[in-house]
């Protein structure tokens, strides 16, 4: 895909980039460029929430003032996992860059890397691509980076990552490498977030369990995080998965407005009533009513959809909307449960109850798969079906409701690039979110 479009780079006579809406025959209507960003936007996700690059590919040939913004988005989410896709992307950004090349440069926000470890040499070659890579994409504004085993990042990396473009966001994820090895003594986690060069508002943490006592061999955390989600593969909650996330947001109890933990007994989860508008959950018991600013709650600890008045009574009073990870009971059953005994017993502020039913078994992904309103308090039930579907679901509804949505909502982005680059701390909120109206 990557050498297609390098082959068909435009040429000195091409349409200017900044001007793509005006450049069209005389005899033809002419739409503006934010329309064409605007189409182009809404089809930019495939069903699994991934870049559509197959349809993007297919807009850019639609017509010439389409090509540039295609290319754009296509370009939006770089993935570097292979030799391949490494070798591809370095033929087109190493080294001196045509102004065509910085542009499309100008264009990557989100780069998707990962440091392979089917051997040391492999493990360091990987690391070693990493600050380079950064650089060849000066308004980048996330990272998602994954690691096989490696315990910590070498001094010459951690060096190299200071003098990297600012980004906003990182997600970072452990895992086995091929021979089954757990990255159980990782520190990496807490150690890159020394880099002083970024200035993070949005961190994610998932993947294998890493050393979660990792964190004492480093200074405190600076970043002041908007974001903060907690998606370790580990065990039930414990005090060194408190501890760990304890000194990840340290610095930002006067800031978070979305969280994911664990518990909702989680001490930070208190910290930050005044500023808290998003909470996920794995364990559905102690959940603060207090929280008086929340207008999300998730709750995914795949149990039974709860039936009793006193769990929904026991709720924050303002949520707009409830998201439960359920495995059982059916749609049905849902139906009946809701419409008939708790309607009225709902929180009053209530606009959307999500069922993400955790079946087990493969089921097409579908983001609607049944709803209802019901009657008495004019609440939306959306029913989700099948484990593929309700996780891609739940997937859907955090990320249209947090502010700044990790650089997965691409009309953000290009906003973000026109008002400020990547020296703009915080983005417009989307259209698209069910709290635009509210947050």
């Amino acid at each position: 895909m990557f050498s297609t479009l390098k082959a068909k780079s435009p040429q000195s006579d091409d349409i200017p980039f900044e001007d793509l809406g005006k450049a069209a025959s005389t005899n033809l209507p002419v739409l503006h460029i934010d329309i064409i960003y605007h189409i182009l936007e809404h089809a930019y996700f495939n069903d699994y929430l991934r870049p559509d690059y197959k349809q993007l590919c297919s807009y850019a040939l639609v017509a010439r003032a389409w090509r540039k913004p295609a290319q754009g988005l296509i370009f939006h989410e770089v993935v570097i996992k292979t030799d391949a896709a490494y070798k591809a992307l370095s033929s087109i950004f190493k080294g001196k860059q045509s102004e065509y090349t910085q542009k499309l440069a100008s264009c990557v926000r989100v780069l998707n890397f990962w440091i392979s470890k089917t051997d040391k040499a492999s493990a360091a070659k990987w690391e070693s691509r990493l600050a380079p890579i950064l650089n060849w994409f000066p308004s980048l504004y996330e990272l998602r980076l994954g690691v096989d085993v490696l315990d910590r990042l070498s001094p010459a990396t951690m060096s190299a990552l200071n003098n990297t473009p600012p980004i906003r966001a990182l997600q970072i994820a452990m895992r086995s490498d091929e021979t089954g090895r757990q990255a159980a003594q990782s520190v990496l986690p807490f150690q890159i977030l020394g880099v002083t060069a970024w200035k993070l508002e949005f961190l994610v943490m998932r993947g294998d369990v890493f050393r979660f006592t990792g964190y004492t061999e480093f200074p405190a955390v600076t970043h002041q995080l908007v974001e903060f989600r907690w998606s370790i593969n580990s065990p039930a909650p414990n005090a060194g998965v408190d501890d760990a996330i304890t000194y990840v947001t340290a610095n930002s109890l006067k800031t978070l407005e979305v969280l994911h933990v664990p518990s909702g007994t989680h001490p930070v989860v208190s910290k930050v009533v005044p500023t808290l508008h998003s909470l996920k959950v794995i364990s559905r018991d102690g959940i603060p009513k207090k929280l008086k600013n929340l207008k999300e709650l998730i709750i995914a600890d795949s149990g039974d959809l709860p039936t009793d008045v006193a769990f929904y009574e026991a709720l924050p009073p303002h949520i707009v909307h409830l998201g439960i990870l359920s495995s059982k009971p059916d749609y049905s059953a849902t139906h009946q449960a809701m419409a008939i005994g708790l309607d009225h017993k709902l929180p009053s502020k209530l606009q959307i109850l999500s069922v993400y039913h955790d079946k087990t078994g493969y089921a097409p992904p579908t983001f609607k798969n049944e709803e209802f309103v019901l009657k008495g308090s004019g609440v939306l039930v959306r029913y989700h079906t099948g484990k593929e579907s309700a996780m891609i679901a739940m997937r859907s509804d955090l990320v249209k409701s947090t502010v700044y949505p990790r650089g997965v909502s691409v009309e953000n982005m290009r906003l973000m690039g026109r008002i400020g680059g990547t020296g703009e701390t915080r983005a417009p909120p989307t259209k698209s979110s069910i709290f635009s109206k509210i947050l």
